[in-house]
């Protein structure tokens, strides 16, 4: 990444990166689901909320999307810190 274009992002914006990227492929697999219960005609009640989820809720999310690790690694090679990141509020 160019050096510049890192100076202008600050710790809030990688923070919302990685919650709105965290949660697009939350949306995926929702969306994945829900198609799958149509088609095989299930009655189904589900609630999803599109705020961009805070601290340990967006922890939690990238442990359960199982992608922790390639997020840890990825936020690394940025000079970052994932912990600090997750400590942020949306």
């Amino acid at each position: 990444m160019c050096r510049e274009k890192r100076r202008l992002a600050t710790r809030h914006d990688y923070y919302l990166a990685l919650a709105y990227t965290m949660r697009d492929r939350m949306l995926h697999r929702w969306i994945s689901t829900a198609e799958a219960y149509t088609s095989h005609g299930s009655r189904t009640v589900a609630y999803l909320s599109g705020r961009v989820p805070d601290g340990p809720h967006l922890g939690n999310n990238l442990l359960n999307l199982g992608i922790t690790e390639e997020v840890r690694q990825a936020v690394r090679e940025l000079g970052l810190d994932i912990e600090e990141l997750i400590g942020l509020r949306g």
